[in-house]
């Protein structure tokens, strides 16, 4: 876990070294000119981006439970021929996309961990350009994301983390109104995982506009889809054509801390700014299919999408809202639902068994695997 902590260290030290104290500690410096503001972030972003894709692309290949596949995956497209891996109608369950960017990959070089490399790159730089370009408080948008599910998923699920990546690229297209930009960037990202084409229902959902009883039906539709989750759960996969297996795990903690999520940001976000409004919908989404994470862990993953948007909207909810009555209360508000974040990504990272990830282990180094007491 020494090299997690160490990245938080890292994130909170650069951010006091290249913006100040006052900069770190409440919100953007109108003080500071724009466009040195502007490059005071961007700076900030590139390290911050090129130490997160470091942790992953450093670290030992035994790390995550779907690399056992991927990596000998990997491999054997590359002893195919361009002409081959053209003619390829199918290769296991892997969309044609990602089959063709293995081949790429290893045509620069043919290497396990430089494979690791470029798709954390790929993964992780547009996480790191949407808070550039979407974020004035880096800081807490890197906090928020840490404590993500979502983070975990570079570790194994690369053509998913991929995927997401790729999406995220489409939030200037949902604002713009630029319709055939965003279907365009969402089906390149089905090309790497075939989920995210859910991410299609973002363009009309952004731009629901709220109203109080909008406000109170979501609300209410939360309890109610938790409830009647079971039969839900049924419709909605066969709808979708999958064949998808309850696991019952149980899993209701990360649905509690979403439906709070969302009720503070609806309570005290300000609805008329199109961002917040916007992007709380988005999330509101995520809210909704965790609702039905203890069913099935992996039909979760159809959320993962919608939850990228909070690393916008509840940085912004906290550090610019009415809400709160003086700067005091402001602060002590941000520090507790960041420290929340914190933990729970620390806590996620150390116990998450598919991501293999509580141990880190450098790619140089023998990887063993932590010893988990045994379930009865």
């Amino acid at each position: 876990m020494t090299v997690y902590f160490l990245y938080y260290f890292a994130i909170v030290a650069l951010y006091f070294l290249i913006f100040g104290k006052s900069f770190a500690l409440v919100r953007s410096d109108n003080s500071v000119k724009s466009g040195k503001k502007t490059n005071l972030k961007s700076n900030y972003i590139f390290i911050t981006t090129i130490l997160l894709i470091l942790i992953f692309g450093l670290r030992n290949p035994e790390m995550g439970n779907d690399l056992k596949g991927y990596l000998p995956s990997f491999d054997r497209l590359n002893l195919f021929s361009w002409k081959e891996i053209f003619k390829l109608h199918d290769f296991l369950n892997y969309e044609y996309g990602y089959i063709i960017f293995n081949k790429l990959v290893g045509s620069v070089f043919c290497n396990r961990q430089f494979f690791l490399f470029v798709c954390a790159a790929v993964s992780i730089i547009p996480i790191g350009y949407t808070i550039y370009k979407h974020s004035d408080y880096p800081l807490d948008s890197w906090f928020v994301y840490l404590g993500l599910p979502v983070f975990l998923l570079t570790f194994s699920g690369l053509r998913q983390a991929i995927a997401i990546g790729i999406t995220t690229l489409s939030y200037n297209f949902i604002k713009q109104k630029k319709l055939v930009r965003f279907i365009f960037i969402i089906l390149l990202a089905s090309l790497f995982h075939s989920s995210a084409l859910v991410f299609l229902l973002a363009y009309p959902v952004y731009r629901i506009r709220f109203g109080k009883r909008f406000v109170l039906f979501s609300i209410i539709l939360l309890p109610v889809v938790w409830l009647l989750r079971n039969p839900l759960f049924e419709l909605l996969t066969k709808l979708a054509g999958y064949n998808e297996v309850m696991d019952n795990n149980g899993a209701v903690t990360l649905f509690i801390v979403f439906a709070l999520v969302y009720l503070f940001c609806v309570f005290t976000g300000d609805t008329e700014d199109e961002t917040v409004n916007g992007f709380t919908n988005l999330f509101y989404i995520a809210c909704l299919v965790q609702a039905m994470g203890g069913l099935s862990s992996i039909a979760v993953r159809a959320g993962y999408y919608y939850m990228i948007p909070l690393i916008i909207v509840l940085p912004k909810i906290i550090n610019e809202n009415r809400f709160f009555k003086n700067e005091r209360d402001r602060q002590l508000v941000r520090i507790i639902i960041l420290a929340i974040f914190i933990t729970y990504g620390l806590y996620d990272i150390y116990t998450t068994t598919w991501a293999e990830s509580g141990k880190y282990c450098f790619f140089w180094n023998e990887y063993v695997a932590p010893v988990r007491p045994s379930v009865r």
